[in-house]
């Protein structure tokens, strides 16, 4: 039997990740031998909990569904397992958040046949995994602007499509930034500059399709560092457009470079920020661990050209087409479906308020 443990955050893209995950399990109920154990989580960090959990408790394939912020935790939970725990995993996104940028970077299709296939019997690639100040992200982590773009992106309603949210969080603080001077360690190599930001990619994107580092790849060993200088706040109107096509490097205030070890000292505390969650203030020591998990997707190229080919429409929030939600209980497939709570082995024993749902 080949059982796929799910972590689905239900309130993800304002709830639409219970429609996305039933669209899904609609398609794996059909699937012979394949059996769903769906967990939820209850709260912010509780998908990394539930991710170590999963690991702890044998299963092989565990899935993430939700958004950025779903699989940052998610992926959080597993770097905390050895390295040979998680060799044995293979982990997956459902994308159903506002951004979906890691579904972007590992080529995830959102046809529900299609995923389900993936999902269930795909390939895991090794993917590398960026870790800041104690911190692992799976996309691009950044210091400065972009990082005060995050905060407020974070504090718009959920409803807003992942691009629009970044576009008028970015508008909003470019009002109220202010560049700032820094020390940059490249592999040993020293910039010093003015810098609106400081993009350090395992992946290509963030924000919603916006392609900072264009041409990182997630399997490479290496960083693609993105240092948007000194620029003036008209020059950064008119770049803005061209961060989705990645063509901002063009500019020559914009250097790139690659690297595996980044630190990054200010003259003032800036906000840093990894998949999009403020994680800590600088100075910031950032490097990267090789092939660290395993992923279910399409690796083994840049991943601004898996962006390209899975195009940003496919990803856009539907509405009228999706069907109602069904609450945080799954509606009835044509296999019995048992649910039972799960025990959490850090409350002795005492039952948690997640939930298990095992669709046999």
């Amino acid at each position: 039997m080949n059982e796929l443990l799910f972590v689905v955050n239900p309130v993800a893209g304002h709830g639409r990740s219970l429609r996305v995950f039933a669209r899904l399990r609609a398609v794996l109920e059909r699937v012979p031998g394949v059996r769903c154990v769906v967990w939820h989580t209850r709260g912010p960090g509780h998908a990394r909990e539930l991710a170590e959990r999963a690991a702890l408790e044998g299963y092989g394939r565990i899935l993430a569904v939700g958004g950025d912020g779903t699989v940052h935790e998610a992926l959080n939970g597993l770097m905390a397992l050895s390295p040979a725990a998680r060799g044995r995993i293979a982990f997956g996104v459902v994308p159903a958040g506002s951004g979906n940028d890691f579904a972007r970077n590992t080529g995830i299709p959102r046809d529900p046949a299609a995923l389900a296939t993936l999902l269930a019997s795909g390939p895991a690639s090794p993917m590398d995994v960026g870790v800041v100040n104690g911190h692992y992200f799976a996309n691009v982590a950044g210091v400065g602007f972009d990082a005060e773009v995050a905060r407020q992106a974070n504090r718009l309603p959920k409803f807003v499509p992942g691009a629009l949210t970044y576009v008028f969080a970015a508008l909003w603080t470019l009002s109220r930034y202010r560049n700032a001077a820094v020390r940059i360690v490249l592999d040993g190599e020293i910039l010093e500059r003015r810098v609106m930001l400081v993009a350090v990619g395992n992946g290509a994107g963030y924000g919603g399709g916006m392609r900072i580092c264009p041409g990182a790849r997630m399997d490479d060993g290496t960083f693609r560092v993105v240092v948007a200088g000194d620029l003036p706040k008209p020059s950064v109107l008119s770049l803005l457009p061209k961060v989705f096509s990645g063509r901002h490097v063009e500019h020559p205030l914009v250097e790139v470079y690659d690297a595996r070890h980044v630190r990054i000292e200010a003259e003032r505390p800036l906000a840093v920020q990894a998949d999009g969650e403020i994680v800590a203030a600088s100075p910031l020591s950032l490097e990267v661990v090789p092939s660290a998990v395993r992923v279910i997707g399409l690796l083994g190229r840049s991943s601004d050209a898996t962006t390209r080919d899975h195009a940003a429409t496919a990803w856009a929030p539907r509405s009228a087409d999706e069907p109602p939600t069904a609450g945080t209980s799954p509606a009835p497939g044509p296999g019995p479906v048992v649910e039972r709570p799960v025990a959490d082995p850090h409350q002795d024993g005492r039952v948690d308020t997640g939930r298990r749902v095992d669709i046999a």
